[in-house]
C-alpha cells in the first residue's frame, strides 16, 4: 500500500499532460499543500486497509506449563526456547499460506509443583485458552487432568510418563513415551550390564513412582530380582536418611548377588545431586553400578556439583532420555543448534517434543478453521494430525490412549574434562 502512495505522488508531479498549461507556468510550490494532502489521504487509506486485514486475523493462544525456577528447570528453559522458535516458524508458515491465523505462546512457571499447575490451568480457563503444552511432570499432569476434562481444555504433555495417566478418550495427549516403554529399555540396559540384583528407590511423585514400577516389572520379566525401598518425600531437605536406607539394604543385596551383579536404580529429578553428594561418604555405595530415570538426564544441578558428578562417574551412572531418530536429523539438528545458542544448554528430545506439539496444535487449528468445531471433532482432528505429522522427534503417531506409540532411548552419563563436567551419550536401546 506504500506503493500506492508513491504512485499518487508521482502522478501529480510528473504527469504534466493532465495539468493545465497555465498551471504549468506557475510555481509548483503553490500546489505542494495539495500534493501533501493527497499523500496523507493515501497513507490513511493504507492504515485503514491494514486494520481491516488484521481484524480478520485470528490469534490462537496456547498456554504452556514449564518449570523455569523449580526442579527440572533445565528442561523448562530449553522447552521455552523450543516453543518460541516453533511459534516463529509456524507464523512464518501461516503468513506464507495467507491463512489469516497466528499463534502465540503464554508461559506459566509451575515450578514442577502440582498446586501451581492447577492454578495455571484455572487461569488458562479464565483466559479462554483451549490448548496447553505441558506440564513437565506426571504429578502436575495428574493434578490438572480432571479440570481439563471438565472444561474442554486439551493438554499435550511433553514430559509426563506415568502409565496411570494412560487413559483412552480423555483430554490428555503425550508426545513422550510412557513409563512402560522406558521401563523396558532401562531394564534391558541394566540386565545387559550383568546386574541380577537391583535395588530401586524413587522420589514420591506419580511420574517417578511409575518409572520405578516400570523398571521393576521389566527387570523381573528378564529374570532379575528387585529390592524396593519406600519413596522419599518430594520436598526432602536432607538426604542422610535416604542414603542410610540405601546403604543398609545394599549390604544384604550384595551378600546375595555380589557387588559385580548388584545395582541401584533411582527415579528422581535434580535432587539426585544432593543424594549423590551424600552417598560419596559411604564407600559401599561407590562399589556398585547406579542407574537413573529420565528426570535427571541433562541435569545442570548434577554437573554443577563436582562431588555429585564425581560419584556419578565412579559408579558408571547412566540414565535414559528418549532419543531422536536419524531419519529426522535434518529437522532436529538445526533446531538443537538454535536452542543451544539461545539457552546455553543442549536440549534433549523432551524439549523438541514441545516444538512438535505446538506444530500439531497449529495444524489442527488451521484444519478446523479455528475453534468452530465441536470438542470431540477437535480431539479427533488433533489425533489425526499427530498421526500424520513427522517432526523434530520423528513420527508423532499416538496409541489409542493418546500417548506416543514408538520411541527409542539414548543413555547418557557424565564425563569430566579439566574440571568441567558434561553429559555424554553412551548407547541407544529400543524396547
Amino acid at each position: 500500500m506504500i506503493l500506492k502512495s508513491n504512485l499518487v505522488f508521482n502522478y501529480i508531479v510528473t504527469n504534466q499532460f493532465f495539468i493545465p498549461k497555465v498551471m504549468r507556468k506557475m510555481n509548483f510550490m503553490k500546489f505542494l499543500p495539495l500534493t501533501l494532502l493527497l499523500f496523507c489521504i493515501a497513507a490513511c487509506s493504507e492504515d485503514d486497509e491494514k486494520k481491516e486485514q488484521h481484524a480478520h486475523e485470528e490469534t490462537l493462544t496456547v498456554g504452556t506449563f514449564l518449570s523455569l525456577t523449580g526442579e527440572w528447570s533445565t528442561l523448562g528453559e530449553t522447552s521455552k526456547a523450543a516453543l518460541e522458535i516453533a511459534a516463529e516458524d509456524i507464523n512464518e508458515y501461516l503468513e506464507t499460506k495467507k491463512s489469516g491465523h497466528q499463534i502465540e505462546v503464554l508461559v506459566y512457571d509451575t515450578k514442577l509443583e502440582p498446586d501451581q499447575a492447577l492454578k495455571a490451568i484455572e487461569s488458562v480457563h479464565e483466559e479462554g485458552i483451549r490448548f496447553v503444552i505441558g506440564p513437565q511432570s506426571s504429578s502436575e499432569t495428574a493434578e490438572i487432568i480432571n479440570y481439563a476434562n471438565q472444561n474442554n481444555i486439551m493438554v499435550v504433555s511433553h514430559g509426563s510418563t506415568a502409565g496411570t495417566l494412560s487413559i483412552p478418550n480423555d483430554n490428555l495427549f503425550r508426545f513422550c513415551p510412557d513409563d512402560q516403554l522406558e521401563g523396558m529399555a532401562v531394564a534391558r540396559a541394566i540386565y545387559d550390564d550383568g546386574i541380577r540384583g537391583l535395588l530401586t528407590i524413587s522420589r514420591e511423585d506419580v511420574g517417578n513412582l511409575g518409572l520405578q514400577n516400570g523398571v521393576e516389572q521389566a527387570f523381573e520379566t528378564l529374570g532379575g530380582t528387585v529390592y524396593s525401598l519406600p519413596p522419599y518425600p518430594s520436598d526432602e531437605p536432607d538426604f542422610t536418611t535416604v542414603v542410610n536406607s540405601i546403604h543398609n539394604k545394599l549390604t544384604s543385596v550384595i551378600a546375595t548377588h555380589g557387588a559385580a551383579q548388584t545395582g541401584v536404580y533411582i527415579a528422581s529429578f535434580d535432587e539426585a545431586a544432593g543424594i549423590f553428594a551424600q552417598a560419596t561418604h559411604e564407600p559401599l555405595l561407590s562399589s556398585i553400578r547406579w542407574y537413573g530415570g529420565d528426570g535427571v538426564v541433562n541435569s545442570a544441578a548434577l554437573t554443577a556439583n563436582a562431588v555429585a558428578a564425581d560419584f556419578a562417574i565412579s559408579t558408571d551412572f547412566i540414565a535414559p532420555s528418549f532419543s531422536l531418530p536419524s531419519s529426522a536429523q535434518a529437522k532436529w539438528e538445526p533446531l538443537i543448534a538454535e536452542i543451544t545458542a539461545r539457552t546455553g544448554t543442549e536440549p534433549k528430545a523432551f524439549a523438541l517434543a514441545a516444538y512438535d506439539a505446538l506444530w500439531v496444535i497449529a495444524l489442527t487449528y488451521e484444519e478446523t478453521k479455528g475453534l468452530n468445531h465441536d470438542w470431540q471433532s477437535m480431539r479427533t482432528m488433533f489425533q489425526k494430525q499427530a498421526d500424520m505429522y513427522f517432526g523434530a522427534t520423528g513420527s508423532t503417531q499416538l496409541n489409542p490412549n493418546g500417548d506416543r506409540a514408538v520411541a527409542s532411548f539414548g543413555f547418557w552419563g557424565i564425563e569430566e574434562d579439566n574440571g568441567t563436567y558434561t553429559w555424554v551419550w553412551r548407547r541407544t536401546i529400543a524396547p
